[in-house]
């Protein structure tokens, strides 16, 4: 409909990138900073939390980067698939709303398509690998 704009694909995938790596970003380093706080929110132990924080944050990185990204893109669609299981069946929270899993469901979506698609041009990977 607009094959004009398909010139800006790789633009359009640093977008996509950056802005899934900004948002687990703070979510990792909140996880780093007071692991022992969000595992009695969590319900799991403030050593899990803190791999879970580390992965976040590495892979946040490497999204805005654009280096190994693929790795980052399964690393973070994985934990999504974690947030649905807890989300879904031990929180019982409903898809939208009150700590829903709509965004989990979103994220998971961009990760999925980031690991199909590749970095893009306008990434590390393309000058290193």
């Amino acid at each position: 409909m607009f094959p004009t704009l398909l010139t800006f694909s790789a633009f359009g995938l640093l977008v996509l990138r950056v802005f899934v790596g900004l948002v687990f970003l703070p979510h990792g380093y909140a996880k780093l900073k007071n692991p022992k706080a969000m595992a009695q929110g969590m319900g799991w132990s403030a050593a899990a939390i803190s791999v879970l924080g580390f992965v976040e944050t590495a892979s946040g990185l490497l999204m805005i980067l654009g280096l190994l990204t693929q790795w980052a893109a399964l690393l973070l669609a994985l934990v999504m698939v974690g947030a649905w299981y807890h989300k879904i069946f031990k929180w019982h929270k409903k898809f939208m709303g009150d700590g829903g899993w709509e965004l989990d469901f979103v994220l998971f979506a961009a990760n999925v398509a980031i690991l199909l698609s590749g970095a893009g041009a306008w990434a590390l990977d393309s000058r290193v690998f």
